[in-house]
């Protein structure tokens, strides 16, 4: 097993691949630079400057602050775009897609605007979830699953997960306190003839 960013996994390949907290939003916080430049060839915005009233001591922003956040939020959801691209295609032979979600949530995947539903995307499960649900429709209940052709869409409560959670982790620590309880021995191969008999385990 291998715990890795999607970042580090770029070019490997593995045969099952398990993406977790796909929910987390990757809409950090604008620029609160007052002044902001962006160049290139790109369609560069120039030079952003607010309005400052020197008489009146204030600053007021303009309609070029809304183009300079509109031009982070596009490429912020393009960056996160390539980067779940990478981490999907990681996976041989299984991919496991897991993330939180909440009512409003399932609005905007079932939007129905292309253009307006990747726009208002804030994570990666918003990427993933409007694909599956034009297979699916519908989310199954809680608990429940539901298959189309090689996907499987499973719903689990909140309280399930922790309990799984808390059997693992004691399946885990009995799995840990049998190895350490385990009788240690050394190879023969690894002993001249005269020491082939038991030896005391040095701590």
């Amino acid at each position: 097993v291998r715990i890795m960013t999607m970042h580090a996994a770029k070019g490997l390949e593995f045969p099952c691949v398990i993406l977790m907290n796909l929910q987390k939003s990757f809409r950090k916080q604008n620029d609160r630079n007052p002044m902001r430049i962006q160049m290139g060839s790109d369609r560069p915005l120039g030079l952003y400057l607010p309005v400052v009233d020197r008489a009146k001591h204030y600053r007021r922003n303009t309609f070029g602050k809304e183009a300079f956040d509109a031009r982070y939020i596009r490429n912020a959801i393009a960056e996160e775009t390539r980067i779940l691209y990478v981490a999907m295609t990681r996976a041989e032979k299984r991919l496991f897609l897991m993330g939180c979600f909440q009512a409003k949530n399932v609005l905007l995947w079932k939007s129905k605007v292309r253009r307006s539903r990747i726009w208002r995307s804030g994570s990666m499960l918003d990427m993933v979830m409007p694909a599956l649900m034009e297979r699916f429709e519908e989310l199954p209940e809680m608990s429940q699953s539901a298959s189309s052709g090689d996907w499987k869409l499973s719903v689990t409560a909140p309280e399930a997960v922790q309990e799984m959670k808390d059997e693992t982790s004691e399946a885990f620590d009995e799995q840990i306190r049998q190895i350490l309880e385990a009788p240690v021995t050394v190879p023969d191969c690894l002993l001249k003839e005269e020491e082939r008999e038991s030896m005391p385990l040095k701590t």
